[in-house]
C-alpha cells in the first residue's frame, strides 16, 4: 500500500515529505517526483535560501547535517540544532537542570562551547547575547568579551548595535560601536516603542527614571530626548494629529510629537477628539480646544 505523506515547501524544487503513520521525514524532490532523501529521520529541516545544508535527527536522537545528497556532513552529535542562518547554527546539550547551547560554522567547527543557558546571535554583526550561571554579557564569536556577564537581562533595543540592559532593576542602554553606555543604568522602566503617524520614520519611547517620564525619539541607532523627566505620565495611546497628551502635578496638557508645550498642563483631564479638536475640563467645566488649546466652545 502507497504511502500518504504530507509535504511541507522548501523551494520550488524540494519539499519536506513526512510519513504520519511512522513518524519519519525525508527530502522530495518536486520536479523528479522521487525521494532524494529517503524517510528514516527523526526530524529533518531546511531554511534553503540561508543554507544548503539540512537539520537532521536520526533514529538514536542525535542531530546532525545533511547536504541534499544524503550525505552527512556533520556527524550525528547533537542533542538538537537548529538550521543555519548566515553560516551559523545553534547546537543544545541537555543536563537535568538546564539546557546549553554553543554556536558552530557549516564545516563543524564550534564556534562558541555548549556552556550557555541563553545565546543570540546579533547578524551581521558576528556577537552574541549569552547567559551564563544567570547573567547576561556581549561577546564576540571568538568569545571576546564585549560587555562582562554581570547584567541581569539583555534585550535589543532597536535594529542598530544598541542593547537595552538590567542590572540591580535598573535600566540603561549599552552601544556596541562606543563601549559604553549612552544611557545610564538608572531607568525604573522603558515603555514599548511606537510609531506616530505624522512622522513614521521615527520611533517613540517613554523613559521613567524616578516616577518621572521623559519622551524620546529614535532614529537611525540615536537617542533624542524630546522632553526632560518632568512628567507624572504620557499617554502615548492617544497621540494624534501632531498632539501628545501629557500630565505634570496632576494636571494634563499636550505637547507636539518633538517634545514642544502647546497645551499648557492645567487640565483635570484631557482627550483627543479628532478633526483637530480636543475635549478638556477644568474646574468642573468641559471645553472644546483646539490643537493649540484655543477654546472653541
Amino acid at each position: 500500500m502507497k504511502k500518504k505523506l504530507k509535504f511541507r515547501h522548501l523551494n520550488e524544487e524540494f519539499a519536506i515529505a513526512h510519513d504520519r503513520e511512522n513518524e519519519k521525514y525525508g527530502l522530495y524532490n518536486k520536479n523528479t517526483k522521487t525521494l532524494e532523501i529517503p524517510l528514516i529521520y527523526n526530524y529533518l529541516d531546511a531554511d534553503l535560501e540561508k543554507s544548503q545544508l539540512l537539520t537532521a535527527e536520526n533514529a538514536d536522537g542525535f542531530y546532525g547535517y545533511l547536504n541534499l545528497n544524503n550525505e552527512v556532513i556533520i556527524s550525528f552529535q547533537y542533542e538538537h540544532a537548529t538550521n543555519f542562518r548566515n553560516g551559523l547554527a545553534y547546537i543544545t546539550r541537555f543536563t537535568d537542570e538546564n539546557a546549553y547551547e554553543g554556536v558552530i560554522n557549516e564545516k563543524g567547527d564550534l564556534m562558541l562551547p555548549m556552556e550557555y543557558e541563553k545565546l543570540y546571535i546579533q547578524h551581521p554583526y558576528n556577537y552574541a547575547i549569552v547567559q551564563k550561571k544567570g547573567k547576561y554579557g556581549i561577546i564576540t564569536l571568538d568569545e571576546q568579551v564585549i560587555l562582562p556577564l554581570e547584567m541581569d537581562h539583555i534585550e535589543t533595543f532597536g535594529y542598530d548595535q544598541l542593547f537595552e540592559c538590567t542590572q540591580n532593576q535598573k535600566i540603561g542602554i549599552y552601544e556596541v560601536k562606543s563601549g559604553k553606555f549612552i544611557i545610564p543604568l538608572e531607568l525604573d522602566r522603558i515603555d514599548e516603542s511606537f510609531i506616530v503617524d505624522t512622522k513614521p520614520r521615527y520611533e517613540y519611547y517613554i523613559f521613567i527614571k524616578n516616577e518621572l517620564q521623559a519622551l524620546v525619539k529614535y532614529q537611525n541607532g540615536i537617542i533624542t530626548f524630546l522632553t526632560d523627566y518632568i512628567y507624572d505620565h504620557i499617554d502615548h495611546i492617544g497621540m494624534s494629529e501632531n498632539r501628545v497628551m501629557v500630565m505634570m502635578n496632576d494636571l494634563w496638557g499636550a505637547t507636539d510629537v518633538d517634545g514642544k508645550l502647546i497645551i499648557p498642563c492645567q487640565y483635570d483631564w484631557i482627550h483627543h477628539m479628532g478633526n483637530g479638536k480636543i475635549k478638556a475640563k477644568k474646574n468642573g467645566r468641559e471645553y472644546i480646544l483646539d490643537l493649540n488649546g484655543t477654546v472653541l466652545e
